[in-house]
């Protein structure tokens, strides 16, 4: 994927999504800014914007995100154009710290979820769930269901799909009647897909006042194991093993010594 239109019409949205929040502090870590909130503000901002029915997306930010940076053309624009982008990882904060420079707080999404949900049901907003297998999302629907019970789920769709049957997932999408769609993909996967149906889908194929979330994982060959954690977090099952928790760890570690890398040569 190439670079993508600067001044298209999702990016401009995103850009008026952006001027109804209020200032906050970011820093740029690497090129690359990061919000400066607690998860409570960052909460504040999300009903807010769910409240002015902007569509765009809203991004994290960890070591492997910005390794990305330096390898994708297309990706640090995609991160620009969000909404807003908060930090994801403890590495970016070790990071931002020896530049100088603070996060006050990590803010996982597998976490933040809980509060993104409690937002839904409050607003009467339906989240549609996009990525994994069917056996994992209904697993995370159960959990998320468990601590909000009247929580309104407009639908879900596995992540294993082909580029042909894009058009017809987007209008199950938009026929849902979500207001929230949240993609658990892979990064970047999931970040090129979120740009490549926004922008170069016709008119009547774009995903239409929707606000996109993008699910955060613990390791990059698996798309399961973000949701996992999320299944993990309310249920007594995991889909996660022990060898992923293993492939994770090392994944995290190579992508952090490349992130130094990176700062102690700027």
């Amino acid at each position: 994927m190439g670079n993508y239109p600067i001044e298209s019409s999702v990016a401009a949205k995103s850009k008026d999504a952006k001027n109804i929040l209020p200032k906050y502090k970011t820093v740029e870590v690497l090129g690359v800014p990061v919000g400066v909130f607690t998860r409570a503000e960052l909460t504040a901002m999300f009903l807010r914007i769910l409240e002015s029915q902007q569509c765009g997306w809203i991004s994290y930010v960890n070591v492997h995100t910005i390794n990305l940076v330096y390898s994708l053309d297309w990706f640090k624009k995609y991160l620009r154009d969000s909404i807003l982008t908060y930090c994801d990882g403890q590495g970016v904060r070790v990071g931002a710290a020896l530049l100088g420079k603070r996060i006050r707080e990590r803010i996982v999404f597998s976490d933040w979820i809980y509060d993104v949900c409690a937002i839904a049901d409050q607003t009467g907003s339906g989240i549609y769930l996009l990525g994994a297998e069917d056996i994992v999302l209904e697993k995370a629907k159960l959990t998320l269901l468990k601590f909000y019970p009247s929580l309104k789920i407009s639908g879900s769709h596995h992540g294993y799909f082909t580029f042909q049957e894009v058009p017809s997932i987007v209008k199950l999408i938009n026929h849902s009647g979500a207001d929230i769609l949240i993609v658990g993909m892979g990064m970047p996967k999931q970040e090129k897909w979120i740009l490549e149906t926004l922008i170069n889908y016709n008119r009547d194929l774009l995903l239409t006042q929707v606000l996109v979330l993008t699910l955060s994982r613990v390791q990059k060959k698996d798309a399961r194991l973000g949701w996992g954690k999320l299944v993990s977090n309310g249920c007594s099952g995991s889909c996660k093993s022990q060898e992923d928790y293993g492939k994770g760890i090392w994944w995290e570690i190579v992508c952090f010594c490349g992130f130094l890398l990176e700062i102690f040569l700027i």
